[in-house]
């Protein structure tokens, strides 16, 4: 069953016109839109790691320091093998802590420090997984905050998609005593 070749040739000259027109045919977004809103979301995602920082501080104290820390952020949770991820940031942080590039650890000192991040996984890993969806819908609703204020630039809130229109700023749920001594303990580690 072949497809009409009218409709066919009618299809190919609306996309051939939109492209020279400049539109994104599918959502219907100029190219310089485009191009606009990426600076502006990386602005957004920045913005929303210090409301996150602010808002965990807040909450947790110093111990937030695990989500957004300069050596450690709650992604590296959230990895393939996430005890390999965590021992390569230890020995970034440990390098640069010590000013020594050629770092050298024994076998056994690996295992144990391995070893002490994967007793911890169990109790952040749920803890990570809740502030991971709090901290997505902060940065949507950042993004339609972004859209609100400068709409020539970026486009209307109604371009973006209907799922990241998040337009009430996001609650992060509650960090019981528990959890927050889960937090302790690892960065204790």
């Amino acid at each position: 069953m072949s497809a009409n070749p009218r409709k066919k040739a009618t299809i190919d000259s609306i996309l051939r016109w939109n492209y020279y027109r400049g539109i994104n045919v599918i959502y219907g977004i100029a190219p310089k839109i485009i191009s606009n809103r990426r600076y502006t979301y990386k602005r957004a995602y920045k913005n929303a790691i210090k409301t996150a920082q602010s808002i965990l501080h807040q909450k947790i104290d110093n111990t937030y320091e695990i989500f957004h820390r300069e050596w450690l952020s709650f992604e590296d949770f959230k990895a393939t093998n996430t005890v390999e991820r965590l021992w390569e940031r230890f020995i970034e942080y440990a390098g640069a802590y010590t000013e020594n590039d050629n770092l050298l650890i024994s076998e056994e000192i690996k295992k144990s420090i391995c070893s002490d991040f994967t007793k911890h996984l169990n109790a952040l890993i749920p803890i990570i997984e809740k502030y991971d969806v709090f901290f997505h819908r902060l940065v949507y609703h950042i993004r339609y905050k972004e859209h609100i204020t400068i709409p020539d630039k970026i486009g209307q809130p109604e371009t973006m998609r209907k799922n990241e229109m998040i337009t009430e700023q996001p609650t992060l749920s509650h960090i019981s005593k528990t959890d927050q001594l889960a937090l302790e303990s690892f960065l204790n580690t």
